[in-house]
């Protein structure tokens, strides 16, 4: 998927690498921010928010329940100063 928004996450102790190809695009705003040690929050001005969870050393896409819809905003806005 060309233009979209893709994440790779890699553990710095043992290299392994996990990548997602997300609904985002890259031609609109978006910010991504950790939530916890194994949840990415994507939120992002054309598809919403998405919680990004690594289980079983796979990454598992979920909508964003309303607190991490919150987060998501946050992270958005202190990226981009609030606009």
């Amino acid at each position: 998927m060309r233009g979209c928004v893709k994440l790779i996450v890699r553990d710095i102790e043992s290299g392994s690498e996990l990548s997602f190809q997300t609904k985002a695009s890259d031609h609109s705003k978006w910010a991504a921010a950790w939530i916890s040690p194994n949840m990415i929050i994507l939120y992002s001005s054309d598809v919403g928010t998405y919680v990004y969870e690594i289980v079983d050393g796979m990454l598992a896409e979920r909508p964003a329940n309303a607190d991490e819809r919150k987060f998501g905003r946050s992270a958005y806005a202190e990226k981009y100063g609030g606009k």
